[in-house]
């Protein structure tokens, strides 16, 4: 004899709940990682860094906000004749990426600090501020902000991105098809 479907569920209402709730909040962690990023609106500043520098390069913004670049010569300077740092700008409304390579300079006197050319990007007019005036902020790969139910319920594949985050939204650096090591922030481009 079959019993009626509202005396089973009230006869196995703990197990059900044992399944259901479960399922629920893995719902509703899902849809609250996903809000941000309909709700937050686009970066308004393109993001200036440079990739791949070492301690050789160094990145300053002067007072007319153009950006400067030296080269600082090491004595057995092995990285400068085979690794020449890159500048990027990235878009994140439009999520593209632009780059310039940084010359190598010729000196190889230990000791020479020789300032690098720049074509495209000492044109520009940068912000040195870490969080540029829309609310956008440049996290590097090494932050990490993380809880147990966040490493319970959401995807790491333990590879951290850098990327520019603002109110739970976070858009990961566009990749450039070779890997960036020691990303270091210059600034956000100012509107012209």
């Amino acid at each position: 004899m079959s019993r009626p479907f509202g005396s089973f569920l009230k006869d196995n209402a703990v197990l059900i709940a044992g399944i259901a709730l479960p399922v629920l909040l893995i719902v509703v962690f899902v849809v609250a990682r996903a809000i941000p990023s309909r709700t937050v609106a686009d970066p308004q500043y393109k993001l200036v860094y440079a990739a791949n520098s070492y301690e050789n390069y160094t990145f300053t913004v002067d007072d007319n906000h153009k950006l400067n670049v030296t080269y600082k010569v090491y004595k057995d300077d092995y990285r400068g004749s085979a690794i020449g740092a890159r500048l990027y700008i990235f878009d994140g409304a439009s999520n593209t990426l632009k780059s310039e390579s940084l010359a190598i300079p010729v000196s190889k006197k230990a000791g020479d600090i020789v300032p690098i050319a720049l074509k495209d990007f000492g044109k520009l007019n940068i912000l040195p501020e870490i969080t540029a005036p829309d609310g956008y902020s440049f996290r590097d790969a090494g932050y990490r902000n993380a809880s147990l139910i966040t490493e319970i319920f959401t995807y790491h594949n333990r590879r951290f991105e850098d990327a520019i985050v603002k109110d739970g939204r976070v858009i990961p650096l566009k990749e450039n098809g070779e890997k960036n090591w020691d990303v270091k922030f210059i600034g956000w481009v100012a509107p012209e």
